[in-house]
């Protein structure tokens, strides 16, 4: 099994994976037969369809909240980020002790319209050091959950301004 850097199956992630776009036929209008223009018509949009059943989303808590959420089986009303660049994940990580907090990674699919995040659907666990991955996994592993755990720097480092 071939990992991408985030720890995922390389065929599951759609960061280093990304699904091919789908090729939209442009729509074909007949012309008129009197009208006529005296503007450029505007460019037509760009039409992107997104598969967001397999978009990822982010839930970050606080060590102490994982550890509670893998004894009750579930996380009540999270906070979903859709992704790292999302103005309310990038204030997150200008927080002191954002090294103390965990990053759950499940899919859209998995928590439409919920509001609780079910631990059977967690993916991938991402820390900011080997301490806590250590940790986290000693946990897991009292569990049935299998998520994997990865270590990821990165993501807890605060946005430049």
């Amino acid at each position: 099994m071939i990992e991408c850097k985030h720890g995922l199956e390389l065929s599951s992630c759609v960061v280093c994976s990304p699904p091919p776009e789908p090729v939209v036929a442009p729509k074909v209008r007949a012309p008129r037969a009197t009208a006529t223009r005296t503007a450029a018509a505007p460019a037509p949009a760009k039409r992107t369809i997104v598969n967001r059943d397999s978009a990822r989303v982010h839930v970050v808590v606080p060590f102490e909240d994982f550890e509670i959420a893998l004894e009750d089986g579930e996380l009540i009303e999270p906070t979903y980020f859709l992704g790292q660049e999302e103005s309310a994940w990038l204030e997150k990580r200008r927080a002191r002790d954002i090294a103390k907090q965990v990053v759950l990674v499940s899919t859209l699919a998995a928590v439409a319209g919920k509001d609780e995040l079910h631990m059977d659907t967690v993916q991938l666990v991402v820390v900011a050091n080997t301490a806590t991955q250590e940790r986290a996994r000693a946990l897991l592993a009292r569990t049935s959950y299998k998520p994997r755990v990865s270590v990821h720097p990165a993501w807890f480092t605060p946005p430049e301004d």
